[in-house]
Parts: structure tokens; C-alpha cells; sequence
């Protein structure tokens, strides 16, 4: 059986890869591969090398506009996938399209399948957040056959929407797959990055936070690279996604690129940031990472704003504002006191056990093509 999974960026990459690897050992399915979005834009790194360098063939590869930061540009990509994908499935006789997520390419890459009578399956439906993705992702789960959901509270979730009990599957979240895979090489990757052995040092993952409103918050980056500096803390921070308010992001933080002690990492594969992750003293930011991954790895968080309302967390995530005093005042008492920071290590992981991608590969091998698979009844 042939499955297809598509991928826009690094971030939903990496909890796709170990499924990948996983299809590829299959006797039974066959791994297609089709790629979009950052994976294609050098100004975000080209995380297309990494993918090749991971020992995957690429099957299709589509092309994306000159990078703007509007939101015209989003309709053209979304433009591009559901045109592309949707002329190459049928060449490529693809029995299930593999989705992860809630990015807004995902969504006409699922309508393409949809109307070529494609069935999909969906990892991390069910889930919340506190940005405009939420809608995208439901709008997924809706047009999906499959739901291979990361709690049993995200089930619970496309159950209440009226999806039916058959077709959803709780299987924990990949990204534990990978926190249990990757080897420990702290002294490695403190030398590939430049970063002191002997100096604590920050990770700073920021995403737009956007919310619906016509133009993302403009000040929020600014409020948190204040924080940053007024710290002198030895950083390590990550390039955001390409969403709409990105450059405004990307322009902050290259004002700090001759700073000895601010590295700027525009594209890491994911066995390298799952070490930074556990090499950090803390992880700052907005990214879903602080709320899955770092729970596994026992790692305190500072989460800040509302992209990640909603989400189901441990007790590693220190929820703050976009506030200057407020984050300098927090990250200088986990410093300075032993114990407030390790009550934030004694956490317990909610996202699984780290065999995801053998849970949903043996459960695709076990699936049927067939009407009663296409056809589908809400229960409400």
C-alpha cells in the first residue's frame, strides 16, 4: 500500500520522521514523499538538505512564491499545494495521504486527496491551541478518515464533533519517539554551535503569535529580546516558521547577530535540537515543543502568550505574558533557586511512551480501502 506523507516544515518534519523510517521497514506499505513550504526556502534554511541527508527520496517537490510576509502569499502556497498535489496523487496511485498537524499547506493538501476519493489519515487531531490554527486543524480532522490522536483528551475531542469511535486511534505523540531515540551528546553540540561548555544558556523558539486579528502582536519579539538582553544570558535561538508576521521576528533578532553571546540557528535538524533542548538551562518561547518534548525530557518552560492556550501540559510549563519584567525577574529565581527550578523537573510526561510511529504504522497496515472507509457518517 502506498502511503504518501506530506511535510511544509521542519517542525512537523521531525515528528513525521520516525514514522517514515517506520513505513520504510514495513513489508507491507511503501513510502511516498511529497515536500513544500520552508523545506524549500533557503532564507529558512532549506530544510529539503536535511531530508535527503536523513536518506529519504524526495517524489515531489512543490514549489513555492517568492517569500513575503502576507497573507496573500499564504493563499498562493495553499494554491500551489492543492494544484500540485492534487495532479501528482493519481500519477503516484497513492492509497492514504499522512498528514500531521495544523499548518495552513496541510489544509489543501487533505482536499486534494478529499476529492480525488484519496483516504487520509491525520496525526494530532484533537488538539488546542491558542492561535488561528485551531480552525485549520479541525477543518482537517473533518475531512479525515483516520485520527491518530496524542491523548485520549484530543479523542475525546473529534468524538464530541461527531467523528466516528472506529476511525479514531490514541496513540501518543511522536515527538517522544524522538526524545527516546536520540543519543545524549551535550559536549557535541555545545561545539557544533558555539556554545561555551562551562556557561548556562537559554533556547528561544518564538513563532508569530497570531490570533485571527488582521496583523500579528508587532511588539511581542521586541518584549521578549528586551528580556534577553537585559539578561546577558549566553542564547541559543531558533528561526521561526515562515507564518504570516515571521519577518518581523527574523528582523529583531538579526540586530543581535554580532552579539558574542546570541547564536542564531536558521534551520536544526531534529536530533540536534532535541539535544539543545536537554542541554538548556530553560526554553523561552511559543513553541509546542516546550509543551510536548520538554515535558519528556523534564525541561522548565517558560511559554509565553496564547499560542499554546489550550494545550494539554505538565508541570514543566511556566505559563507568562509577553511582559519584560515579569520574564527577567522569573528566569533570574530559577537561577538563583535551586528548588523552584527543580519543581518544575518533576514532571510527568502526558504524551506517550515514545512508540508512537510503531503504533500508527502497524495500525495503517491493518487498514482497508474500501467504501466504508471513504464514506463517512457524523454521529451527533
Amino acid at each position: 500500500m502506498q502511503i504518501c506523507v506530506f511535510t511544509c516544515s521542519r517542525s512537523e518534519y521531525s515528528l513525521l520522521f520516525p514514522i517514515m523510517k517506520e513505513i520504510e521497514k514495513s513489508e507491507s506499505l511503501s513510502l511516498q514523499l511529497a515536500i513544500t513550504g520552508t523545506h524549500l526556502l533557503p532564507e529558512f534554511g532549506m530544510s529539503k538538505n536535511i531530508i535527503q541527508e536523513n536518506g529519504f527520496n524526495i517524489d515531489l517537490e512543490i514549489q513555492v512564491p517568492q517569500y513575503e510576509d502576507t497573507l496573500e502569499f499564504q493563499t498562493e502556497v495553499a494554491s500551489s499545494v492543492l494544484k500540485k498535489l492534487g495532479e501528482n496523487l493519481k500519477k503516484f496511485k497513492t492509497d492514504i495521504l499522512l498528514v500531521l498537524g495544523d499548518r495552513y499547506e496541510v489544509l489543501p493538501a487533505v482536499y486534494a486527496a478529499f476529492l480525488l476519493n484519496i483516504p487520509i489519515a491525520h496525526i494530532h487531531g484533537g488538539d488546542l491551541s491558542g492561535n488561528i490554527d485551531n480552525s485549520i486543524r479541525f477543518a482537517i480532522s473533518r475531512l479525515s478518515h483516520i485520527h491518530f490522536c496524542a491523548t485520549e483528551l484530543s479523542a475525546n475531542r473529534l468524538r464530541k464533533i461527531g467523528e466516528e469511535e472506529w476511525r479514531i486511534y490514541v496513540v501518543g505523540s511522536p515527538s517522544i519517539d524522538n526524545v527516546k531515540n536520540v543519543p545524549m551528546e551535550e559536549n557535541k553540540i555545545r561545539k557544533k554551535y558555539g556554545i561555551p561548555l562551562d556557561k548556562e544558556f537559554l533556547l528561544v523558539v518564538l513563532h508569530p503569535e497570531t490570533g485571527g486579528e488582521a496583523k500579528p502582536q508587532e511588539n511581542f519579539v521586541k518584549i521578549a529580546l528586551d528580556a534577553i538582553k537585559e539578561l546577558k544570558q549566553e542564547t541559543v535561538f531558533i528561526y521561526p516558521n515562515y507564518d504570516y508576521g515571521s519577518s518581523q521576528i527574523t528582523n529583531e533578532i538579526k540586530k543581535l547577530e554580532k552579539v558574542e553571546w546570541f547564536h542564531i540557528l536558521k534551520n536544526v535538524p531534529h536530533t540536534d535540537y532535541i539535544n539543545l533542548l536537554r542541554s538548556c538551562f530553560l526554553l523561552v518561547g511559543n513553541s509546542s515543543s516546550g509543551i510536548i518534548e520538554a515535558s519528556a525530557i523534564k525541561k522548565p518552560v517558560i511559554n509565553l502568550g496564547n499560542r499554546q492556550d489550550g494545550r494539554e501540559r505538565a508541570g514543566n510549563v511556566i505559563d507568562l505574558p509577553f511582559d519584560k519584567d515579569i520574564i527577567v525577574k522569573t528566569i533570574k529565581k530559577l537561577q538563583k533557586d535551586k528548588n523552584s527550578y527543580l519543581k518544575y523537573t518533576n514532571t510527568k510526561n502526558i504524551y506517550g511512551k515514545g512508540n508512537s510511529a510503531q503504533k500508527i504504522v502497524k495500525i495503517l497496515e491493518s487498514i482497508k480501502v474500501n467504501q466504508k472507509l471513504l464514506k463517512k457518517h457524523i454521529i451527533l
